[in-house]
């Protein structure tokens, strides 16, 4: 019996809830019992080398593979624009749902 999918589902046990976002989850779609048996056949291989890249994500490998320097984080162009993002996506699922329409009507005059 192959250990792929009982790893799979390990790996996406510990994956971190969406909170911008959380009626479509990632994990859902792999799950699914209706999604696995509707796949054909299982390939041991290929099921493996997602579980692995599932993990590498999990782990946070490629922090220290490829380090994020302060001239990433703070472009020339607008220094602030990841501290930005994060505080934005903080924020938003807090939002009532006026303050959601206000922001919308904002951003499309915005752009007039």
């Amino acid at each position: 019996m192959s250990q792929s999918p009982t790893a799979t589902t390990s790996a996406l046990s510990r994956w971190p809830k969406t909170h911008s976002d959380p009626k479509p989850n990632f994990k859902t779609p792999f799950v699914d019992d209706r999604t696995i048996s509707a796949a054909g056949k299982f390939d041991e291989k290929r099921e493996l080398g997602q579980c692995n890249a599932l993990y590498s994500l999990l782990e946070d490998r490629y922090r220290g593979k490829y380090p994020l320097t302060s001239k990433t984080l703070k472009p020339t162009s607008n220094p602030t624009y990841y501290e930005d993002l994060v505080r934005e996506l903080e924020e938003a699922p807090k939002r009532s749902w006026f303050q959601q329409q206000v922001n919308k009507w904002k951003g499309a005059l915005r752009f007039q």
